[in-house]
């Protein structure tokens, strides 16, 4: 926390910070809540050591979802969705687990609202 937002984290009233379950494995979510209507999430858990890592940063979105758990319990997949300006695409990113601690991007489209759904195109994901 110190490394990411600074010493005096605690008092930034910007940061809200949330024990989460995903699957059976307990996180601390944080969200900066600075930018606004989309903001950064930070997915942390603790190592083996008990030292907490950084194992998954969003851009910023309007929610951070699980959607895929293996059948240990452990999360093998998230979903993160921005809210795009009116008449603009909203981003939609997939990371998927790499390796045992960290989430990697994997997947990213623009949704467009065609009235009555959103029509999905997969996009590179740097140049969201």
């Amino acid at each position: 926390m110190v490394a990411t937002y600074g010493p005096a984290f605690h008092d930034d009233e910007n940061l809200v910070v949330q024990e989460k379950m995903f699957g059976k494995i307990r996180f601390t979510l944080v969200r900066d809540l600075t930018s606004g209507t989309n903001v950064s999430h930070n997915l942390l858990r603790a190592d083996a050591r008990n030292d907490m890592c950084v194992v998954l940063t969003t851009p910023p979105a309007v929610q951070l979802e699980l959607v895929k758990v293996d059948a240990a319990g452990v999360p093998e997949e998230f979903r993160s969705v921005d809210q795009g300006a009116p008449g603009m695409p909203v981003n939609e990113i997939f990371y998927r687990l790499a390796g045992t601690m960290h989430y990697a991007t994997a997947v990213c489209n623009h949704l467009t609202w065609n009235g009555r759904r959103f029509a999905r195109r997969r996009t590179a994901c740097g140049a969201m």
